[in-house]
C-alpha cells in the first residue's frame, strides 16, 4: 500500500511541475519582500506630513493591492486562466469606488436628495436683505 502511494506521489511531481512549484515559491517570497519594502518606504515618506489614519490607509492599500496582484501572478503561473477573475476584480473595484464616493457624500452631509428638476442654489443667509 505504501509503495502505491509513493508511486502516485512521485509520478505527480514531474520535473516540469517541480520547476513550476519552485518558481511559484520564489515569486511569493520576492513579492512579499517587495510589499514589505514598499510599506517601509511609504512609512518613511509619510512619517511627518500625514496623519496616523492616512498612514494606516496607505499601508493597507499597498498590502492588499500587492497581495491581490501576487495572487493573480501565482494563479497565472499555475496555469489558471485569470481573464474572468481580472474582469470580476475590475467590477468589484468600480463598485467599491462608487460605494466609497456615495459614503463620502453622505458623511459630508451632501446626500443625494430627490429634487423637482431645478438645480438647487446654495443658501446665502448672512442676515442681509439683498438691498443696498
Amino acid at each position: 500500500m505504501f509503495d502505491s502511494v509513493w508511486t502516485e506521489i512521485t509520478s505527480f511531481f514531474t520535473p516540469e511541475r517541480f520547476q513550476t512549484l519552485v518558481v511559484v515559491v520564489v515569486v511569493i517570497v520576492v513579492g512579499m519582500a517587495a510589499i514589505k519594502i514598499l510599506n517601509t518606504i511609504a512609512g518613511r515618506v509619510t512619517r511627518r506630513n500625514v496623519s496616523q489614519q492616512y498612514k494606516m490607509l496607505i499601508r493597507k492599500g499597498i498590502r492588499y493591492t500587492g497581495s491581490v496582484i501576487l495572487l493573480f501572478i501565482v494563479l497565472h503561473l499555475l496555469g489558471v486562466k485569470i481573464t474572468a477573475l481580472l474582469g470580476a476584480a475590475g467590477i468589484v473595484g468600480i463598485a467599491i469606488g462608487f460605494g466609497a464616493f456615495v459614503l463620502r457624500l453622505v458623511r459630508l452631509g451632501r446626500a443625494l436628495q430627490p429634487s423637482d428638476g431645478e438645480p438647487s442654489q446654495p443658501s446665502q443667509d448672512d442676515g442681509s436683505t439683498g438691498r443696498e
